[in-house]
């Protein structure tokens, strides 16, 4: 086995080392690039009057983190998609009241939240990625809860060639999927015919849908969630 992990460079170094650990051979094509959006002043304004924070990701976290820095955090309830999320502004010394335990998407989120009587009268502000998914700005619009987005990042695709990426293909047997995004940017780099000769160890039901609809093909193995740690976990017992 020799995995090949595609996230974002910090992301993926830092599983670097959790493979390195576990002696598991593997490589890095990092697959996509995080960059911070300027906000507007109104909507800096909405995110600091705001009752409710909810961060769709790490990346959102530390966009606004410098924004965030003059506010009593523990003053605003924190809610977070995932576990991954939770703990980076936990380390923080902030309180996060929600947060999905196993699966981390928008859909179990408002499992969660749904029916709680927290929202009544609130500011909510989604602190999210462009192009982000609305499942959450649906539920909210429909319980007509005042919510705003809060745009602080985008992903990109790769801005650099990777000159090595034949020698680092051959040598792959598995490739980590952790988003959409992903995928996506991987059919542009790799070649759709190349990505279907490897098998995929993907983050989560929705990703391998994701998968399946670009590539046409089934051959995944299904990680509970797209975190490191799962992540981990699934090719250590793929490796059995």
């Amino acid at each position: 086995m020799h995995i090949l992990v595609t996230r974002q460079i910090r992301e993926a170094e830092a599983f670097s080392k959790m493979l390195k650990n576990k002696n598991i051979i593997h490589s890095i094509l990092p697959s996509i690039e995080i960059k911070n959006i300027k906000i507007s002043e109104d909507s800096i304004n909405y995110l600091l009057n705001s009752d409710i924070l909810i961060f769709t990701s790490k990346n959102s976290f530390m966009s606004v983190k410098d924004i965030m820095k003059n506010v009593e955090l523990n003053t605003k309830k924190i809610i977070t998609i995932g576990l991954p999320t939770k703990l980076l502004i936990e380390n923080e010394g902030y309180n996060v009241e929600i947060s999905p335990k196993e699966e981390y998407s928008s859909e179990e989120l408002i499992k969660i939240i749904k029916g709680k009587d927290i929202f009544n009268n609130k500011k909510i502000s989604i602190i999210k990625g462009e192009g982000g998914r609305s499942e959450l700005q649906d539920y909210f619009a429909s319980c007509n809860y005042k919510y705003q987005d809060i745009i602080c990042y985008k992903r990109l695709a790769p801005s650099n060639a990777v000159s090595d990426l034949d020698d680092i293909l051959k040598k792959t047997t598995h490739i980590c999927i952790t988003s959409a995004d992903i995928i996506k940017n991987l059919v542009g780099i790799v070649g759709k015919d190349k990505l279907k000769k490897f098998i995929l160890i993907v983050g989560n039901d929705r990703i391998a849908k994701e998968c399946n609809k670009l590539l046409g093909i089934n051959n995944f193995i299904v990680s509970r969630n797209p975190s490191n740690e799962e992540m981990l976990e699934t090719i250590l017992k793929t490796n059995e």
